[in-house]
């Protein structure tokens, strides 16, 4: 990417951002350490071979903590059940 278009792209990014606390990951070097529990969890998934890409349809034990979650926080008095098989997690990104 050349530095005029990473200009414009950091330039639209902080109009996006103003008033909410927001980490850019897209553009540039983060200011901060990566933190020591993301390196554990990272070393530890390598030895346990997660070195793969995972289902497309996203990782059975993700979807059954999401649909539960939503399940419990978005009905009315517990009343909307959210099944895993019925929503597919997607992940947004920019190049």
């Amino acid at each position: 990417m050349s530095k005029a278009a990473e200009l414009r792209l950091a330039k639209r990014m902080a109009r996006l951002g103003t008033g909410r606390d927001i980490v850019h990951l897209e553009i540039g070097e983060p200011d901060f350490d990566t933190p020591d529990n993301i390196i554990e969890a990272a070393t530890d998934a390598l030895h346990k071979s997660f070195t793969h890409y995972g289902p497309s349809a996203g990782l059975p034990q993700l979807r059954e903590t999401v649909a539960q979650h939503v399940s419990e926080t978005r009905g009315r008095v517990g009343d909307l059940k959210c099944h895993p098989r019925k929503f597919i997690p997607r992940l947004r990104h920019s190049e």
